[in-house]
């Protein structure tokens, strides 16, 4: 009647019930009156876990006698006691000597166990530069260099990588082999090659166009094959630029193979402008010709240099006319003065 599996029930001299002769039967895999446990069966839900009892985790048990539980599988791992095989457990950080983020080589921050307590966790420690260790938000610390093994690592071709008093990469001593034709960190450019796309043009510099190349040393480009159209300097490839009309040999209209005339620059500085310049004698007044019969002689009605009038009609056969009156045979056939 009370849960009991056997024996007898009695009654006390004060009038209470006495089980005290009672008993359950353990184990029989049932939690009963008398048992905290029995096997499987581990009593309240209040208490049947190791987490109930303080630990991390684990599988609790019941003892053989059902008195009790057995914590030996359970992990002792988040009880906020550090224990026997655990560096620090939740708040219980263990030793004195290493529970502050300065005993770690930082120079300040909170310290936290890891969530398995097999070590602390540093993300709240503030850097500790100058502790020899590259740690926190340090690139290096005296002779560690941290991630960084060598110059070359870093992209240059050989030198000594150091670590600067702020605990910062020192790549002064680092260098790059300049020229060998490849763009290294620390070069702008190396020979043929001009670094980024994004300024291996002479148009990316502010030139109109031109050949781009990299000074010797590697430090800067060389902009002495680049051009500006309309600077007044003619520079290659430009033929001419405004009033620079390049070499003493090409900048006069007779050089181009004209009579005379004013020879300009076309405004893309290509070629030249030969509209001011003119042939005597090809039927084309250009330039400072005022008249032009087809013919570069006296006769017909313009003179020997297209500026002025002519003979008149004194033109022989096969000599250019702009018409018959130039002819001595008063007819001019396809420009040609020819017989009656």
């Amino acid at each position: 009647a009370l849960g009991y599996t056997g024996g007898s029930l009695g009654c006390t001299a004060g009038c209470t019930i006495d089980s005290s002769a009672c008993f359950s039967t353990c184990p029989n895999g049932v939690q009963e009156i008398g048992e905290i446990c029995d096997g499987s069966d581990l009593g309240s839900t209040a208490t049947d876990e190791c987490t109930d009892h303080g630990y991390g985790g684990g599988t609790l048990t019941c003892l053989a006698d059902c008195s009790g539980y057995v914590f030996d599988a359970c992990d002792p791992c988040g009880n906020d006691l550090q224990e026997t095989g655990e560096i620090c457990d939740g708040s219980d950080l263990g030793s004195a000597s290493t529970d502050e983020c300065t005993e770690h080589g930082f120079a300040s921050g909170t310290l936290f166990c890891e969530g398995d307590c097999s070590a602390y966790d540093l993300g709240s420690c503030v850097d500790g530069c100058g502790n020899a260790v590259a740690d926190g938000t340090d690139e290096c610390d005296g002779a560690d260099l941290g991630i960084y093994t060598d110059c070359a690592a870093l992209g240059y071709t050989g030198g000594s990588l150091g670590c600067t008093a702020g605990c910062t990469i020192d790549s002064s001593a680092c260098f790059s082999t300049c020229p060998n034709g490849a763009q290294e960190t620390g070069e702008l450019c190396d020979g043929s090659d001009l670094g980024s796309t994004a300024t291996d043009e002479c148009t990316e510099h502010g030139y109109d166009g031109g050949t781009l190349a990299c000074q010797a040393d590697c430090e800067d480009y060389d902009t002495s094959g680049c051009y500006v159209c309309g600077d007044g300097d003619a520079e290659a490839p430009e033929v001419c630029d405004g009033i620079d009309l390049g070499s003493a040999s090409t900048d006069t209209c007779v050089e181009n193979g004209f009579d005379g005339g004013t020879l300009a620059c076309q405004a893309d500085c290509s070629a030249y402008d030969t509209s001011g310049c003119y042939v005597c004698g090809d039927g084309s007044i250009g330039g400072i010709e005022t008249c032009d019969d087809y013919n570069s002689d006296a006769c017909g009605s313009c003179n020997d240099t297209c500026s002025g009038a002519g003979a008149g009609a004194t033109c022989t056969d096969g000599v250019g006319c702009a018409d018959g009156g130039d002819c001595a045979s008063g007819v001019c056939t396809s420009h040609l003065c020819v017989g009656p």
